[in-house]
């Protein structure tokens, strides 16, 4: 219940809204917004500061940082 339900309460709220709140233009924001953040987490935060899995530019690694805020 507490994994499932979040999801279907989400699917049931943008199928309501959809139209009058919600557009593709928000979805396409959403998910590009979500990847950028995605990768200064797992990317910035945990491959490059946490472990220095990799060495970056300062500038690289700064936007990184910055990505995962």
């Amino acid at each position: 219940m507490i994994v499932v339900l979040p999801f279907v309460a989400l699917g049931l709220a943008g199928w309501l809204l959809w139209g009058s709140l919600i557009h593709p233009g928000d979805i396409v924001i959403a998910l590009v917004l979500y990847t950028i953040t995605g990768l200064g987490v797992t990317v910035g935060f945990h491959r490059g500061l946490t472990h220095g899995g990799y060495r970056a530019v300062r500038p690289v690694r700064i936007a990184l940082a910055v990505a995962g805020r």
